[in-house]
């Protein structure tokens, strides 16, 4: 471990016990997060969305969200550090050492806006938390990761079709 790139951890794995993950009820029919082939994968539970994990991998495979247009919350995101999911083992994901020096972005795979929602500003501001697990994050290229015209171009059109409609959205990643 690099004393220099401490892996912030917050919270302890009992402290997400309660976290119910993507609803596959969310947009009517059930809609089952994909399995995958081979097993040795770990579905972790969020507030609105849940990641598939590969810890052979250290990276996320499937992430699951549903967005509810209808009850967006527009949550500051400062102050809210990345940190390792403590339900898993260091060694089995990746984490701030793997975006250091380097121009690689923490792309999160569920973007933050999107699974900030809920019926309580308190739920909504857990889910913004949550989105800051290295479980949530892709290594992307920062012009890739931040360009309107590509990814991050795609994530608000999604986020403000929802909002602008009211209405819920399922997505896979």
């Amino acid at each position: 471990m690099n004393a220099l790139l401490p892996e912030p951890t917050s919270l302890k794995a009992g402290e997400l016990s309660g976290r119910t993950g993507f609803d596959e009820q969310f947009l009517g029919p059930s809609v089952p997060i994909p399995a995958l082939d081979g097993g040795g994968a770990v579905l972790l539970p969020y507030t609105n969305f849940s990641v598939l994990m590969r810890p052979d991998k250290r990276l996320t495979a499937i992430t699951a969200l549903g967005i509810d247009g209808a009850k967006l919350m527009d949550l500051d995101r400062s102050g809210i550090d990345w940190r390792l999911d403590p339900r898993l083992a260091e060694d089995q994901q990746t984490g701030e050492r793997l975006y250091a020096r380097n121009d690689i972005d923490r792309g999160h795979l569920v973007r933050r806006a999107s699974a900030v929602w809920g019926d309580t500003a308190a739920e909504a501001a857990q889910a913004n938390e949550d989105t800051f697990f290295y479980t949530n994050a892709a290594p992307q290229a920062a012009d890739f990761n931040q360009s309107l015209e590509l990814w991050l171009g795609l994530e608000s059109y999604l986020l403000e079709n929802a909002a602008d409609n009211g209405r819920p959205i399922g997505l896979y990643y």
